[in-house]
């Protein structure tokens, strides 16, 4: 099936309210700006706001899904984020895989907070747990989710080969929805999620682990 992406962009203005609170960005110099596709439109005002208050913007980009590959790909040439948009599933995500300050411009709630410490650290604890219970796993669950966006059955064999010759058995698990409720009562020791890296931080009965994190069950080098 075609699928066609129509962006819809929002009328809410996030230049006034980086106006009023520009001042908690004191203490960073170099601020990657980064959103959602919805807020898209304002980067290039807000970049031209702070580059007129001493900073240096960098443009990042859209964050998507899961994907916050933007923010990433520039982690070395920022001191800190600015996210445009609503929610806290981006601006953690960008938290997470940056480590990173990250400041969230929240249009809809006409605010500027940022994600604090502890919150990041509960999760990083959380997966290192998982990482931990998953170091004795025999067998593996593999989960694949075959949503659009989501779907990578070819990193899924990929993976499956390497756990596979490590001594270790796995099988594949696929469907649309990947919660916890769906993998209830397999028999497996640990679960290998390769669509959205979030879904590790549900609650499952067994470990469950992204794919970075089998460097250190395998003993990778």
């Amino acid at each position: 099936m075609k699928i066609v992406y129509v962006p819809c962009y929002s009328k809410l203005d996030p230049l006034p309210i980086l106006e009023k609170n520009i001042g908690d960005l004191k203490g960073f110099k170099r601020i990657g700006i980064c959103s959602t596709v919805q807020y898209l439109p304002y980067l290039k005002s807000l970049s031209l706001m702070l580059s007129s208050e001493g900073f240096k913007a960098v443009e990042c980009g859209q964050v998507l899904g899961c994907d916050v590959s933007v923010a990433q790909e520039s982690k070395e040439k920022v001191d800190c984020y600015l996210y445009v948009g609503s929610g806290m599933f981006h601006p953690t995500a960008i938290a997470l895989e940056t480590g990173k300050r990250v400041f969230k411009l929240d249009p809809e709630l006409q605010n500027l907070s940022f994600i604090e410490d502890d919150e990041v650290g509960k999760i990083r604890k959380k997966r290192k747990g998982n990482v931990s219970r998953a170091l004795d796993a025999s067998t593996f669950g593999l989960l694949v989710s075959t949503k659009t966006g989501q779907m990578d059955l070819k990193d899924a064999l990929k993976i499956k080969k390497r756990i596979g010759e490590s001594g270790r058995a796995a099988f594949i698990f696929a469907g649309e929805e990947v919660n916890p409720g769906r993998v209830l009562g397999f028999d497996v020791d640990a679960w290998v999620n390769t669509a959205c890296p979030r879904i590790a931080e549900d609650y499952f009965k067994k470990p469950v682990i992204n794919p970075t994190d089998l460097k250190y069950i395998l003993e990778e080098k």
